[in-house]
């Protein structure tokens, strides 16, 4: 199954629960009279959810500064950064391969990682800090499976084990490269 495939299924999900809870609502009568409390409706359940819910990634492919620390260790290990070009060059993990997210696709992957059983460990800028945005790792997932990868890590190293970790540990903890780094 390709990316399209995943994020489409994503989207209609998404399309199809709200549509619902929707309908529900306005099929309701009004009572002017009293306000009433809003009271959580369970959400009806869709014919091809439990498909489309397969195709979500897992929260706990997820890993945070310790968990790296040891994926990093293990020489197979590929940390694939997502952001553009100039982000990579500004500040990344040393060792990093860079391969934009609009360039992650089937053809491409086989040279930015070679080894379909080394563990792939996916970074952008949503690793390092908190942002408004789907995280790239997510939207890049799918395809790193349609294309036979089974070793998939989505790095945050801003929050690990249930905490806020600080810039200063991360830095203390993780090298980095690129012009914006400052030379120890």
């Amino acid at each position: 199954m390709n990316a399209a495939k995943a994020a489409c299924a994503v989207l209609a999900l998404s399309v199809c629960a709200l549509s619902a809870a929707r309908a529900d609502r306005l099929a309701e009568p009004v009572q002017a009279e009293k306000p009433r409390k809003a009271e959580p409706q369970p959400m009806p359940k869709l014919a091809a959810e439990p498909e489309l819910r397969a195709l979500i990634p897992d929260r706990s492919l997820e890993i945070g500064l310790e968990p790296f620390k040891t994926l990093r260790a293990e020489k197979s290990t590929v940390v694939l950064d997502l952001r553009s070009p100039a982000a990579f060059k500004a500040r990344h993990i040393k060792g990093s391969v860079n391969l934009p997210l609009g360039e992650v696709t089937e053809k491409t992957l086989p040279k930015a990682v070679p080894d379909k059983s080394a563990a792939v460990v996916l970074v952008c800028d949503d690793s390092f800090f908190p942002t408004r945005r789907i995280a790239m790792t997510l939207q890049a997932e799918p395809v790193l499976l349609a294309a036979g990868y089974k070793k998939i890590y989505r790095l945050n190293l801003w929050q690990s084990e249930g905490r806020i970790v600080s810039d200063g540990e991360i830095e203390k903890s993780v090298p980095f490269e690129g012009t914006e780094v400052k030379k120890r």
